[in-house]
């Protein structure tokens, strides 16, 4: 289900932790907030950090066992969509 992507585990993301990945030209950013229970997604193209790029896509997730699996199949749906 990967794509060859790398994940965090959902525990790294509930102690607060920020993750970034990317493969090519393809980024993502999962931004945990355990006040709210949430994480945000955020997806870019490109070379450049996110500060510095588009954002292409944004989606909230309940930071839960489901919302994580949720989220990565997401992630991964949005690569396959665009073509890497």
């Amino acid at each position: 289900m990967n794509n060859n992507l790398h994940f965090p585990t959902l525990e790294y993301l509930k102690f607060g932790n920020i993750f970034s990945s990317s493969l090519g030209n393809f980024n993502f950013k999962i931004f945990p907030d355990t006040n709210d229970c949430k994480m945000k997604v955020v997806i870019w193209e490109g070379k450049n950090c996110l500060d510095v790029s588009e954002v292409l896509f944004e989606k909230i997730f309940p930071l839960s066992y489901e919302g994580f699996n949720d989220a990565l199949a997401w992630i991964s749906s949005e690569r396959d969509s665009l073509k890497y």
